[in-house]
């Protein structure tokens, strides 16, 4: 064997800096690229929880608005809708039941800013009702508007219901 080829064989067994270098390079940039994909994705879902229970404190809301004119009957809701004027603001911080409803326990104002639906004094909840007859019958249009902060920003759930006398 001649001194070049003994030379040749030792380089095909070792690597030369140069590829290491790119080799940790390479693992670098994949691990870059993993690490921004993880974060993206644990931000994504974070916003999907937060807007799924501000979606869930809507429809309680909503459904708050329902229980109240079925518990109260038609007449009793309408007058205590009536009361608070042709528009109002009601702050659904607490949603308080009692046998004849519960609604005339309901602060008829924005909420403070201390007033939290959760204990975790993210989410705030407010309701916007309007009255006035629509096609000739006595209506009542519920909003209900959940938001919470999101990123620097305000993120919000809103839903609306109509009632009407004639609905059951």
């Amino acid at each position: 064997m001649s001194l070049f080829s003994s030379k040749k064989r030792k380089r095909q067994f070792g690597q030369t800096l140069v590829e290491i270098i790119i080799a940790i390079s390479v693992v670098g940039l994949v691990m870059t690229a993993v690490v921004a994909v993880v974060t993206v994705s644990v931000r994504n879902v974070s916003r999907a929880k937060a807007k799924a229970l501000g979606t869930k404190y809507t429809q309680e809301g909503i459904e708050y608005f329902r229980a109240q004119k079925n518990l109260m009957g038609w007449e009793t809701f309408w007058e205590t809708i009536q009361a608070g004027g042709s528009s109002s603001t009601y702050c659904l911080a607490e949603l308080p039941y009692t046998p004849n409803g519960g609604l005339e326990s309901v602060p008829n104002r924005a909420c403070l800013s201390t007033e939290f639906v959760d204990n975790t004094t993210v989410y705030q909840r407010e309701a916007e009702v309007t009255i006035g007859p629509v096609n000739g019958e006595d209506t009542v249009t519920v909003t209900v508007v959940t938001t919470w902060p999101d990123g620097g920003q305000t993120a919000q759930s809103m839903a609306t219901v109509q009632f009407q006398q004639s609905q059951n």
